[in-house]
């Protein structure tokens, strides 16, 4: 499957969305504005390189486009900022030794709690019981939802508030307002917690 369509001119979907998430990506802590084409460049590679991936039965090549380079911009802001490459953290190794709280000499591993930890990798602190409740909550109010909000609530999902509006065609205040009526829906449905 060929991807020489995705960049055929200047205001293809996927030209306009690699540019328009390099330049916000440039505006993040870690990047500078002179990385911007850079930025493009990995993002579009990314996509060349996922694209024979693409399988049309699945979904749509707007979505699929927007997944990607959402995914990979996460990926970049990720390696930028991780604690070892972070210039606004002082770097300490987990082997070090140092006192715990009852004056006994131990690794600065065993002085991290699970909370810490689980923060610092990007685990949910969520258990297996509250994410199984949680997906169970979400389909019951997704089959709820009117025709014209599941689709946004779908992409919400997978990707951000921009990248779906772009796949819908739908203006940013036109999808901002429909993510206020869903916040509504999902809180009438005593789910606050999850949004």
């Amino acid at each position: 499957m060929g991807f020489d369509h995705l960049f055929e001119d200047r205001d293809s979907f996927a030209s306009q969305l690699i540019r328009q998430k390099a330049r916000q990506l440039v505006r993040h802590p870690g990047f500078n504005k002179s990385e911007q084409k850079d930025v493009e460049q990995e993002l579009a590679m990314e996509l060349v390189l996922k694209y024979r991936c693409f399988d049309p039965d699945r979904a749509r090549e707007t979505t699929f486009i927007a997944r990607v380079v959402e995914n990979k911009a996460i990926s970049l802001v990720r390696a930028r900022v991780a604690e070892k490459r972070d210039f606004r953290r002082d770097a300490r190794s987990l082997n070090e030794n140092v006192r715990d709280a009852d004056g006994v000499g131990v690794e600065r591993a065993q002085t991290c709690d699970a909370s810490s930890s689980a923060n610092h990798t990007g685990q949910s602190r969520r258990t297996d019981e509250d994410q199984s409740q949680l997906r169970l909550d979400i389909t019951e109010v997704m089959k709820l939802l009117p025709d014209d909000l599941r689709p946004l609530a779908e992409l919400l999902m997978e990707m951000s508030e921009y990248a779906a509006s772009r796949v819908l065609g739908k203006s940013r205040r036109q999808v901002a307002n429909d993510m206020a009526r869903l916040r509504e829906l999902f809180e009438d449905a005593d789910l606050r917690d999850y949004l």
